[in-house]
This record gives C-alpha cells, structure tokens and sequence, in this order.
C-alpha cells in the first residue's frame, strides 16, 4: 500500500511546494503593504474554498468505473491556463 501512495505523496508534496510560493507572491503582487495582510487572508479563504469544490468537481467528473481520465483531462487544461496566466504576471522588483 505505501509502494502504491508514496509516489503521488511525493509528487503532491512537490507540487505543492513549487507552487504555493509563487501564488502567494502573485497574490501579493501589487498590493500596498498596509494592506497585505488582508490581502494574503483573502488569498488563504479563497484557497480553502477552492479545495473543497474541487474535490466535488473531481468526484462529480469521475467516471463510472472509477476512471480518472477526465479528471486528469480537466487538471491538465487547468495548469495550462494557470501556466499562461501565470506568465503574464511580472513581479520583478521596480528599481528605485
């Protein structure tokens, strides 16, 4: 059993460890500093709401042999267009 879950624990593990740095950053991005904090508490909310929806949307996409195929299809065209948003989204410091 642990063969089967330590791949995708690891994998999950690093995605999330690359990817949660640089949200924050872009959440952050822009906002004056008397207000990031509230700025990075609305992130954070909208991330918790945007957990349980999407295990509903997973759930309700799963196939009814249990297949994950369109789920993968929906998450692969999901990272694509945050990847593209993403790079849209310039957070180099200005110089002074």
């Amino acid at each position: 059993a642990l063969a089967a879950f330590l791949p995708g624990a690891a994998a999950g593990g690093a995605a999330a460890g690359l990817g949660f740095p640089s949200m924050q950053a872009v959440a952050r991005y822009g906002v004056p500093a008397d207000q990031r904090a509230a700025g990075s508490a609305i992130m954070f909310a909208i991330q918790r709401l945007g957990i349980p929806f999407g295990v509903a949307v997973e759930i309700g996409l799963q196939g009814s042999d249990g297949s994950l195929a369109p789920v993968l299809g929906v998450m692969g065209v999901g990272a694509v267009a945050g990847f593209l948003v993403g790079l849209s989204v310039d957070t180099r410091p200005t110089p002074p």
